[in-house]
């Protein structure tokens, strides 16, 4: 994923994943990124889904967290 920062300052941003409950999904290099002022980062994710994977529709939630005002920055679902 390419997280990109449109603002004037600095963002540190904590990385979080939801996955269903089969599936094995991590953050390569840790799950913390410092995106610069009008730049971007880029966040690499290990996914593994079972051959036989569950019936319907699933898929992978990267949520960003903001640690120094304790809310979400964002939000990106992939199916």
């Amino acid at each position: 994923y390419r997280v990109q920062n449109l603002g004037n300052a600095n963002e540190a941003l904590e990385i979080g994943l939801r996955a269903p409950t089969d599936w094995s999904a991590r953050v390569r290099d840790g799950r913390s990124v410092i995106v610069p002022a009008y730049g971007s980062a880029e966040v690499t994710v290990d996914l593994r889904v079972p051959a036989v994977p569950t019936s319907g529709s699933l898929g992978l939630e990267v949520v960003l967290r903001r640690p120094s005002f304790s809310d979400t920055a964002a939000v990106a679902r992939t199916r």
